[in-house]
């Protein structure tokens, strides 16, 4: 133990809003492929305009959606780009 939070704790929803984005985000598919055309092949993002639609069909207003969804991808990605370095 070295004192500080389980990851899993650490960066947990702290309100309803953000649990519902966190479930969508879950539900949401990767865009696999080449970032900008170039590079190799990998996970560079999430599929914004379906979590959106996913977060209206379940009753969640699209601009706190689209804000939280969106935080959790860049960290999503900042996390694969650590574990591949």
């Amino acid at each position: 133990m070295n004192g500080e939070y389980c990851p899993y704790l650490a960066q947990a929803p702290l309100t309803i809003e953000g649990e519902q984005a966190w479930q969508i985000a879950m539900l949401i598919p990767p865009l696999i492929g080449p970032p900008g055309g170039g590079g190799p092949a990998g996970v560079f993002g999430l599929d914004l305009h379906s979590g959106l639609r996913l977060a209206a069909a379940h009753g969640l207003d699209e601009a706190v959606a689209a804000e939280l969804i969106g935080a959790i991808a860049a960290g999503m990605l900042a996390a694969i780009q650590k574990a591949q370095s």
